[in-house]
């Protein structure tokens, strides 16, 4: 007669994993200590990963760069700037797939006083292609790089279907006074806390000429 507590191997099991996955707890989600990270060449620094809840089960994260000739990462966060440019590192979870951001600028400002200080930075910027309606909104990114020299970049394309950007180094005066590049061209100036920038393109015997205006982050 089978005694009436018997419980099968099954039953056990399947228990078993019903207890276990009410202890699981999910990531709901993961932040950076930086969203904006400024290094010079050859220069680390780690990100810190925090992935909510404080009591997930798993917390295991892996790391990404969108552009390993500007900037590379290790699985522990450490951010190495290889050349001038910009960068996205991003933090992956695990579990839930959940991402958090870190755009990363390489820059080579020569001393505290250098001039170009008042300068870099991010700048909100609406873009203008003359003679469209369209007005298009997105970050620009200003590095400096080696002497007297900026490094200028738009973080996106923002105008479908034309692929003329800033991404230029710039000769750049006291006064805030700056061009370079060939084709395209730039010429702008920086003030206080805003930016202009107009950028010039000749192609196929066509002329497109675009106007960037942006006020700096954090002022």
């Amino acid at each position: 007669m089978k005694n009436k507590y018997f419980i099968s191997l099954p039953i056990i099991i399947t228990m078993g994993l019903i207890l276990f996955s009410a202890c699981q707890k999910p990531v709901t989600d993961v932040t950076l200590n930086k969203s904006k990270l400024f290094l010079k060449p050859n220069k680390s620094e780690v990100l810190i990963a925090t992935v909510h809840p404080k009591n997930a089960t798993n917390k295991e994260v892996t790391w990404k760069s969108s552009n390993h000739r500007v900037a590379i990462v290790n699985s522990g966060g450490t951010v190495t700037a290889c050349s001038y440019g910009d960068a996205i590192i991003t933090a992956t979870t695990i579990d839930g797939n959940k991402i958090a951001t870190c755009f990363v600028v390489v820059s080579d400002l020569v001393g505290e006083d250098d001039y170009r200080a008042n300068w870099v930075g991010s700048y909100d910027c609406e873009k203008v292609r003359a003679n469209y309606p369209i007005v298009s909104y997105l970050i620009v990114d200003v590095a400096a790089k080696g002497d007297s020299v900026l490094y200028i970049s738009e973080r996106e394309i923002s105008i479908s279907g034309d692929q003329t950007v800033v991404r230029h180094d710039v000769k750049i005066n006291s006064d805030g006074y700056f061009r370079g590049g060939e084709r395209p061209y730039v010429i702008g100036n920086f003030y206080a806390d805003s930016l202009y920038i107009k950028l010039t393109n000749w192609s196929a015997g066509a002329t497109s000429v675009f106007i960037y205006k942006g006020k700096k982050q954090g002022l």
